[in-house]
């Protein structure tokens, strides 16, 4: 079966700076990947490039049987990849619906979104600014989610959540993408976190892929853990 996503030889940067060289990956249909690394080795960066909102300088990436390299990032969302920034980027002065409705606009059901997130329900039509971290991130989370992507790219979802909400945001990530077959490539600093919900972690070390290692594997042995995270 060929790979939902495939990357190979991925450039892209900012300015006249490279920040992604040469990367490759490849990614399953229902797959949960974690991407870690230390601070500045552009994670972030993929993930932006893989949204269309970094033109990538050379490379490809293939996506559910296309080339999407260098497509429009709304072209890109209709094709299946939803993304979930680092600080959720919510419309504070939006309630909750008009947040979901902008992400997707042919939708006015969200019964099965808020089946997930019944807080979210229960508030649907007060401003999200008013609300704590971990709400605004569900909100964000499911604001990605309307339009039903087969890909969703999560940045950094623990970021100012406490931990009990951060353990309920993996524990219905993990339901969305066996109920949906939906794949994830999540980029966190919380190891709990990225070893509960992965299948498989990337290392990102100088813009590159380093390592690759099944999760039961890092449990065993978490020196990889230590080499690309520790200080």
């Amino acid at each position: 079966m060929a790979p939902l996503l495939e990357i190979e030889g991925l450039c892209a940067g900012y300015g006249t700076g490279t920040v992604i060289e040469d990367l490759s990956l490849r990614l399953r249909a229902g797959e949960v990947l974690g991407l870690l690394g230390r601070n500045g080795v552009g994670k972030t960066t993929l993930l932006k490039t893989l949204m269309g909102m970094i033109p990538p300088r050379a490379g490809r990436i293939f996506f559910d049987g296309a080339d999407i390299a260098g497509w429009q990032n709304y072209r890109i969302a209709r094709h299946g990849i939803g993304y979930v920034p680092q600080g959720r980027e919510i419309f504070a002065d939006f309630t909750v619906l008009e947040n979901l409705r902008l992400g997707n606009l042919d939708r006015d059901d969200f019964s099965d979104i808020f089946a997930l997130f019944p807080d979210l329900a229960e508030r649907r039509h007060e401003r999200a600014g008013s609300f704590s971290g971990g709400q605004q991130q569900q909100l964000a989370i499911a604001r990605a989610l309307v339009a039903g992507p087969k890909l969703l790219l999560l940045d950094e979802p623990s970021e100012g959540v406490q931990p009990s909400i951060v353990a309920e945001i993996a524990e219905k990530l993990a339901a969305i993408t066996r109920k949906r077959g939906m794949s994830i490539i999540l980029v966190e600093q919380n190891i709990d976190m990225a070893l509960g919900l992965c299948g498989r972690i990337a290392f990102m070390e100088g813009g590159r892929i380093a390592e690759e290692h099944n999760t039961a594997a890092l449990r065993a042995d978490p020196a990889p853990i230590e080499r690309y995270l520790g200080v």
